[in-house]
């Protein structure tokens, strides 16, 4: 219809967007009224909006249009009720596998500095997290709603008890190397070609802090700089495996009790 909306809007889904689709399935055609929509956090001019606005409102498009817009309705209604699901399912895991004497959630723990999300999931992981785990995994740089979740479908509540040492779970993880020596020397030490989904989360955690302004995000560019992308994602997702996943808090935790 010569309307050029994803131009001059980043994300048509968002909220200026929605708007001005809505105002158009209402019919309303005036560019100017149609740009007035824009949200006020908008940084195109609405003059600009405007005038990727001006169409010719075929009728078969329209309909095409609006065919698009109640699916993506209807899709947005499917993950509301997925998001109630899970709660209640994850309710039911908390209660089963809840321990006496676990510290209680505080909300002054809530990690503020990650980026929200458009579509984000519709209860509050990081106190479903602390439930399980008795840790804010949120603390760690690169975790967000969908990772955490990841890792808690995977790993469940028990895991700690399966492995004794962070070098068995980074070698479960398949993030560590496989280091051969024959004869006092170094033969190989690349990653074995072995697929498990938490090592898959955790360089996805470690690819997403490329740009990060904090520790872990200067020791993956120094390992870039000196050993290229691969080695700097692999070197990464295994300092967060080791030091920064909840399972070694919770030991140590224990550890301090035990000596007190």
């Amino acid at each position: 219809m010569n309307i050029k909306l994803t131009l001059v809007l980043s994300d048509i889904t968002g909220k200026s967007g929605m708007r001005i689709i809505e105002a158009i399935l209402a019919g309303e055609r005036d560019p100017k009224k149609l740009a007035d929509l824009a949200d006020i956090q908008c940084k195109t001019p609405k003059e600009e909006i405007a005038k990727a606005l001006e169409g010719n409102w075929e009728e078969d498009l329209m309909f095409v249009l609006r065919q698009n817009y109640d699916t993506f309705k209807h899709f947005c209604v499917q993950l509301d009720r997925c998001d109630t699901e899970l709660e209640k399912l994850m309710e039911n895991y908390r209660t089963e596998v809840a321990e006496a004497g676990r510290p209680s959630y505080s909300p002054t723990k809530k990690r503020r500095d990650y980026h929200k999300r458009k579509r984000t999931v519709g209860f509050d992981v990081e106190r479903k997290t602390y439930d399980m785990w008795g840790v804010n995994v949120f603390e760690i740089p690169g975790i967000s709603h969908l990772t955490a979740l990841e890792l808690m479908s995977e790993l469940g509540h028990d895991f700690t008890r399966k492995f004794p040492s962070s070098k068995q779970f980074c070698c479960w993880c398949n993030i560590a190397p496989n280091t051969k020596i024959s004869g006092g020397k170094r033969i190989s030490s690349h990653v074995p070609l072995r697929r498990n989904n938490v090592g898959l989360i955790s360089r996805s955690i470690a690819s997403s802090l490329a740009n990060a302004k904090n520790q872990l995000g200067s020791f993956y560019r120094r390992i870039r700089s000196r050993a290229g992308g691969k080695a700097a994602v692999i070197a990464t997702a295994h300092k967060v495996a080791k030091y920064s996943l909840p399972w070694l808090q919770t030991k140590h935790l224990i550890t301090q009790k035990k000596s007190v």
